[in-house]
């Protein structure tokens, strides 16, 4: 007979419900503490606030993102999905704070993220399985690195867990119409959350395909889960299409073509995040045989499959946008820790001290990297500059204001912002990579556009600069502004002339007026009835 390893002082449910509870605290209260040491506000949250600050004066769905190219200062929301902003508004609504809106969605949703990975667990294997998962999860450092960032990606996270709980019935073909409309709902639910929702649909289209017992009835649950898809995403689909021509048109364009170092990458990123249980994963293998466990195995490894190989397209690869298919692969590495443990126990006898050092120091693992990522975390904020306060004091809410970092002038001053080319620049005979710079011929398409305007310009510039060098050299310039001209383009050599360096205010054109200067910035307005440049020889600069 094959021992089983189990835990009887959880045999009542409420001792287990505060052993969950207790670990969703612990997790919680690390996450608060990455927040106190590092108050990040990323670029993307700044647009996630923008759009929830617009809801809330009614103005809609649109955001301050805009370049020197474009005439409008809002534009309708496409980069990014709208649902984490609903939230920020709601609760902007009701009198918080809308930094501290954006940082208390995350956390809100770790005890849901933790519970439907409990609950998952326990309805595919046994309770000892969902118990030790949710705890594991609860002590991985990928799951506080989405706790303390004020991103979507919690929100994304609980509801792909959620819609795959709902479908997790395909096991057995004993799924409901019923389950299969609310999983529907909850894959809408993620697509409003992160575009890349749309992933489960597929995942769901292959599972109920393989799982059915005929196509047809595959057929007809799938068209169920699609209606409760489309309920809770119809409206968006229907905006995008009025709005943008396209149902699921999305702004983000960061595919590439996929290479054995991007694969690579992506696996790695999963592979150290869960160390060490995943170390565990490969004995999963041994329950193949068995149709039944090869059927939770094709179901729980499903999801993880398509998220990461959709990413080995996306150009970008890091912890927290690879952290959704993290929980099925720590059911899956519990499972076969459990597993491996009790063919010990066939062998050896009991193991059960063997068993509980093993958890201690996979636990402890964990906390080590944790306090490593702890360690790592900069100490770092967008803070409260002067030069945001004068900015907030002296110009009014209209005013538009030229710079290359647009998330962070737009947070600290809430005034209209317009971005500098921050791309690639199309000359006539030169392409360059000219990240945080911008010439007269821009300048002034600004200031037709706009009228009058502030710019910013980061202090402590370098005195010289030629474009040859401008793609290894613009890296280390901190945020720096610097206005070229290009005057004349050898076919190798690429050399290049100043016309002003307004970081050290040097050949200042005429038509800008110093406002403020301190050690940081220079701010300038410009005004379109004073657009006379003085093109000045560049001896004067060397």
């Amino acid at each position: 007979m094959r021992r089983k390893i189990t835990f009887g002082f959880l045999k009542n449910e409420w001792k287990e419900f505060l052993l969950l509870t207790l670990c969703t605290l612990i997790s919680i209260i690390i996450s608060i503490l990455f927040i106190k040491k590092s108050q990040i506000i990323d670029g993307d949250t700044v647009w996630y606030i923008d759009v929830a600050r617009n809801l809330a004066n009614g103005k809609g769905f649109v955001y301050n993102y805009t370049t020197f190219d474009r005439e409008e200062l809002l534009r309708p929301l496409s980069e990014w999905m709208p649902l984490y902003s609903i939230f920020i508004f709601i609760l902007i609504k009701f009198g918080f704070d809308h930094t501290f809106s954006a940082r208390l969605i995350p956390l809100a949703f770790l005890p849901l993220i933790i519970f439907s990975t409990y609950y998952m667990a326990k309805r595919i294997y046994e309770k000892k399985v969902a118990i030790m998962s949710a705890i594991f999860l609860s002590f991985s450092y990928p799951l506080c690195v989405i706790g303390h960032l004020p991103l979507a990606d919690s929100m994304f996270s609980f509801f792909a867990i959620s819609s795959m709980l709902l479908l997790s019935k395909i096991i057995t073909d004993e799924i409901k119409f019923s389950e299969l409309f609310t999983a529907g709902a909850f894959i809408g639910l993620s697509y409003l959350t992160k575009g890349n929702g749309l992933i489960l649909i597929a995942v769901a289209f292959f599972l109920l395909y393989f799982m059915s017992s005929s196509a047809s009835i595959a057929l007809k649950r799938f068209l169920v889960l699609l209606g409760g898809f489309f309920v809770l995403s119809g409206a968006w689909l229907i905006r995008n299409q009025i709005t943008f021509g396209f149902p699921l048109y999305y702004g983000q364009f960061e595919f590439c073509l996929p290479s054995f170092n991007a694969f690579a990458d992506v696996l790695s990123i999963a592979f150290f995040d869960n160390l060490p249980l995943i170390l565990f994963l490969p004995y999963i293998v041994s329950y193949m045989p068995d149709n039944t466990e090869r059927r939770k195995i094709l179901f729980l490894i499903s999801f993880p499959a398509a998220f990461l190989l959709f990413f080995t397209f996306w150009s970008a690869h890091c912890t927290r946008l690879l952290f959704p298919s993290y929980p099925f692969l720590i059911i899956l590495s519990t499972k076969s820790f459990c597993g491996m443990f009790e063919r010990i126990a066939n062998i050896k006898g009991n193991t059960t001290f063997l068993f509980g050092i093993s958890i201690a120091i996979i636990i402890i693992a964990q906390l080590i990297l944790i306090c490593n990522y702890y360690n790592k975390l900069p100490a770092t904020d967008y803070g409260d500059e002067k030069w945001a306060e004068w900015i907030r004091s002296n110009t009014d809410v209209d005013d538009v204001i030229i710079t290359n970092e647009p998330a962070r002038v737009r947070y600290l001053t809430w005034r209209y912002c317009v971005a500098t080319d921050a791309f690639t620049l199309h000359r006539e005979d030169v392409k360059l990579i000219i990240p945080h710079s911008f010439n007269l011929t821009e300048l002034t398409k600004v200031v037709n556009y706009y009228k009058e305007l502030y710019i910013i310009a980061r202090t402590g510039a370098i005195r010289h600069l030629n474009i040859s060098t401008l793609p290894m050299t613009v890296r280390n310039l901190n945020a720096e502004y610097i206005a070229l001209f290009k005057k004349k383009v050898k076919s190798k050599e690429r050399n290049g002339e100043f016309i002003y360096n307004l970081s050290r205010a040097i050949n200042v054109p005429e038509c800008l007026d110093v406002m403020y200067n301190d050690e940081e910035v220079i701010i300038y307005r410009i005004k379109a009835d004073k657009l006379k440049f003085s093109v000045l020889s560049t001896s004067s600069l060397v």
